[in-house]
């Protein structure tokens, strides 16, 4: 059973549709029971071309990635967004949300991380209107 209803995947959905108006950068969010590599990163990078990340004309996306039963997640970003961003950052990120992950806030853990890569993303990929939406936005479920 998901930590996830399906109405807490359809608004996880909608934040990551709020979260990419202000940017040309992407989000996906991919969700597994079970962690089947022993580094989490692994299968982070794996999911990130499998799902078509690696080809964003300015390789602007995020992967949130996470295996709940694993108590597993990483935050996988392409090279022009860590460039701009720096460790920092995505440490920060991390922290919050294995804070949120820890106390079962999974849907406001999410949805404040989303905020957050949305808003990196606006900041140094800003929307104009030559962008088009260059990937799904939808849950990807494993």
């Amino acid at each position: 059973m998901s930590v996830f209803s399906e109405s807490d995947l359809m608004f996880l959905k909608s934040c990551i549709e709020s979260g990419e108006k202000s940017t040309s950068g992407e989000i996906r969010l991919r969700v597994e029971a079970i962690c089947p590599a022993d580094i989490p990163e692994k299968r982070a990078q794996e999911l990130f071309e499998s799902l078509g990340m690696v080809n964003t004309k300015e390789k602007n996306a995020i992967l949130i990635y996470l295996a709940y039963e694993s108590r597993k997640f990483v935050l996988w970003g392409d090279q022009g967004i860590h460039d701009r961003v720096g460790q920092d950052f995505w440490d920060t990120q991390a922290s919050f949300l294995t804070s949120q992950l820890k106390s079962g806030h999974y849907v406001p853990g999410m949805q404040k991380v989303i905020e957050n890569l949305g808003n990196a993303l606006g900041e140094f990929f800003p929307w104009n209107p030559s962008d088009t939406d260059e990937l799904d936005n939808s849950i990807s479920i494993g």
